[in-house]
């Protein structure tokens, strides 16, 4: 026997079927893509956020790029979203004394209707106008209250062998509104390197061997005389150019009679009076920088006590004349 089916019982059971599919259906969607500062430097650890308001007030949710800085943004509804995102170079905090800051330059503006990329580009912080200038003779260095460190990894893979220069020199021609107008040149005597271990420092052992010091002693190994060719190490920019809430300088480092190009990173960490009478006479500004250099592959050094990257980092404060 054949059975009849009421056509309007089977229309309602498609419609039931078709309300039950589109209650189960996920309608929302994802915004991804890739965070970057510098020149196209992938930002790892960058935290990107998502709010629904331009002055990114409220946060509907935050994630972290991973190490390609690639963030993904899933469980979006259709409609209009603003990404942010600030990164730090150090991924410690937001000190300006701790890595080098960027962010985005204001929220960035999404329509979501389907899944989409956006790629987010974070870019360097405003500067303001201050200068200190140690080349004219408007401030002057002030080497009692400034150092240059340094240090390697022992043997190439052990803990760190530290170091610092009892002897140098760094001038600054600073102009905070404008980078390209920075200069800088620095020099480190050689032979004045420190590590606090007496073997090692003294004129004739290890560590000046390895730093290509030429030194001259005299019979009781009080003094020495130094050339000046082979004694000195030498730092001179020649382009500066702002790097998040700091600078990127690249340079011409001269060592053991080879020059190769070096980027120095520094802060400018500001300028005060610190007169107790408040009239002018203790005006201060400092500055907190760093780089890194192939102490082996680039120039030489025959050293199988250390790696190859050496780390150099500067503290230099000046004094207003």
């Amino acid at each position: 026997m054949k059975t009849k089916i009421n056509r309007s019982f089977l229309f309602l059971f498609l419609l039931s079927g078709l309300m039950l599919y589109q209650c189960g259906k996920d309608n929302t969607y994802t915004v991804a893509g890739n965070v970057t500062y510098g020149d196209a430097i992938p930002a790892r650890g960058a935290v990107v956020s998502v709010s629904t308001d331009s002055t990114a007030g409220t946060i509907l949710n935050s994630v972290v790029s991973d190490a390609e800085g690639f963030y993904s943004i899933a469980g979006l509804n259709e409609g209009s979203y603003y990404l942010s995102s600030h990164f730090n170079t150090e991924n410690v905090n937001i000190l300006k004394s701790a890595g080098y800051n960027f962010r985005t330059a204001s929220p960035v503006l999404v329509e979501v209707l389907e899944d989409i990329t956006m790629d987010i580009t974070l870019v360097t912080e405003p500067g303001g106008n201050d200068k200190v200038n140690s080349e004219d003779g408007s401030w002057r260095f002030d080497k009692a209250h400034s150092n240059v460190n340094w240090s390697t990894a022992y043997m190439g893979d052990n803990a760190l062998l530290t170091g610092k220069f009892n002897s140098f020199g760094i001038d600054i021609d600073f102009d905070e509104a404008v980078p390209a107008n920075i200069k800088i040149r620095a020099w480190v005597q050689l032979s004045s390197a420190n590590t606090g271990e007496p073997g090692r420092d003294n004129l004739g052992n290890c560590l000046n061997g390895y730093l290509g010091v030429e030194t001259d002693t005299l019979t009781d190994g009080s003094y020495y005389v130094s050339d000046l060719n082979t004694d000195t190490a030498y730092y001179k920019s020649t382009t500066v150019t702002s790097f998040g809430d700091g600078y990127k300088a690249s340079g011409d480092l001269i060592f053991k009679g080879i020059t190769k190009e070096v980027d120095l990173y520094f802060n400018y960490l500001g300028q005060a009076d610190y007169s107790a009478a408040g009239d002018g006479s203790n005006f201060r500004g400092s500055f907190k920088g760093e780089f890194e250099f192939n102490a082996i592959s680039d120039y030489g050094v025959t050293s199988t006590s250390i790696s190859d990257k050496i780390n150099v980092s500067i503290n230099a404060n000046y004094r207003k004349n």
